[in-house]
């Protein structure tokens, strides 16, 4: 955890904070030994008071707390990683990728978007393709990826 972002660093830096698999007290700082005080419940209040909108995408309505407003979606378990692929679909498709930083500190971009355009096996891993498996509506996984693309984002 020595390592991790810190909650003063999001606050002062973070317009949307997109979690996968919930922003829930018991499981959000864990380490050896323990931890002697979660703080995820106030650091998120906080956060949202500074401006930082979260949300939650996790099936597990009760995986987050309600006062600190996150906004919930709900994909069907263990179809995360088909809405992630259609967020970047549309980041593709809207022309909104920095492939500038992708060239200089990532590896393997070309393979990864030719998946995720349909180039290896005719699908392509398009919002409409990602709700028949996630239950998640087409345009909420449009509107996200877009907010995503306008906005600081941190992706949890």
């Amino acid at each position: 955890m020595a390592d991790a972002t810190t909650w003063e660093v999001i606050r002062a830096n973070t317009e949307l904070f997109v979690s996968f698999g919930g922003i829930s007290e018991k499981n959000s700082a864990v380490g050896p030994g323990g931890i002697g005080r979660h703080a995820t419940r106030s650091e998120v209040s906080l956060a949202r008071g500074a401006g930082c909108h979260f949300v939650d995408i996790t099936p597990i309505r009760d995986d987050t707390f309600a006062e600190a407003g996150i906004e919930w979606i709900a994909p069907r378990p263990g179809s995360d990683a088909a809405l992630m692929l259609a967020l970047a679909y549309t980041l593709d498709a809207d022309g909104t990728v920095d492939t500038g930083f992708l060239a200089e500190y990532t590896v393997g971009y070309d393979r990864f978007i030719g998946y995720v355009r349909g180039d290896v096996d005719g699908e392509p891993k398009s919002p409409e393709w990602a709700s028949s498996i996630t239950d998640v509506p087409t345009a909420t996984i449009t509107a996200l990826a877009r907010r995503m693309a306008r906005s600081r984002t941190m992706i949890n």
